[in-house]
């Protein structure tokens, strides 16, 4: 009953596009493309955002039942160290595909970061960059995985997509203009040390990720021909660095000092997450 409400809805929707043309945009497609498509969609209900978690003590991330494990063939990784690092651990699925409360849930569990917060950023991801339709979104790369493409305008290109969460001037990923807006960057980690060594005394904290910040931004637009820094990746560029200082670094001192890690998918066997919910909106 609740696919059928679900389906109903969507029709009544794609009816409206096309019964008034002025909406027909919003739509993206025509009524034969219209009748061909919803009978091949399989919508699902979309539960309520995950409560607070009863257990919020210090524990070990990378514990018995969370063991970090090499990638498969297949496997998707996208911009966002957080959810690469959680997927990696099985805090999120490992294959990168996940519903919005999976992985509110791990953000929760593997990093101790408050439902509020967790649920703004990932829902407000999932509206720009997942399938409504299935509710599932890719951490990184479009993939089939996440279901059929609603509509022409519906993009449902997973984190990668350039200009939404994904953006130019990020800490350790190349601009969208250089061909790979994605993957993690080697001569730009070597950046990040340098500047945690230079202005952090060794380790990631505001300090240096204020002056980091700061560099990334005149590197991209000394460099990239087609650097774009809007909303609402402007919002998150400022944040993200301060966001790994909260985080990521060790829950038994919580001191915003993050120890280096090459590749930041893999957390270290001491690391233990906060024992309180951390807010980062």
């Amino acid at each position: 009953m609740a696919k059928l409400t679900s389906l109903l809805s969507l029709a009544v929707l794609a009816i409206q596009a096309v019964a008034f043309p002025q909406y027909q945009s919003l739509g993206g497609l025509n009524e034969r493309e219209l009748e061909a498509l919803l009978p091949r969609l399989n919508p699902v209900r979309h539960p309520p955002p995950p409560s607070p978690p009863k257990d919020t003590s210090i524990r070990l991330v990378n514990d018995k039942n969370h063991p970090w494990m090499p990638l498969r063939k297949g496997d998707i990784r996208g911009p966002c160290p957080g959810l690469n690092t959680l997927a990696s651990h099985g805090y999120l699925p490992r294959n990168g595909i996940a519903t919005p409360a999976q992985i509110v849930e791990a953000a929760q569990e593997g990093l101790s970061m408050d439902t509020n917060s967790a649920t703004l950023v990932t829902y407000a991801s999932m509206l720009i960059d997942g399938n409504l339709v299935t509710n599932l979104m890719s951490i990184g790369g479009k993939s089939p995985l996440t279901g059929l493409d609603p509509s022409k305008l519906a993009t449902i290109g997973g984190l990668n997509t350039h200009a939404g969460f994904e953006g130019d001037a990020s800490l350790t990923r190349a601009d969208f203009f250089f061909g790979d807006n994605h993957s993690f960057n080697q001569t730009l980690f070597n950046e990040f040390v340098d500047f945690s060594n230079k202005f952090g005394g060794g380790v990631f904290n505001l300090t240096a990720a204020a002056e980091y910040r700061f560099h990334r931004i005149q590197e991209s637009i000394a460099t990239s021909p087609q650097f774009s820094l809007v909303a609402p990746r402007i919002l998150n560029a400022y944040g993200d660095p301060a966001v790994a200082t909260i985080l990521f670094v060790d829950g038994r001192k919580a001191d915003g000092r993050l120890n280096l890690t090459e590749g930041l998918t893999r957390v270290p066997e001491y690391l233990s997450r906060p024992g309180c919910p951390l807010s980062v909106a």
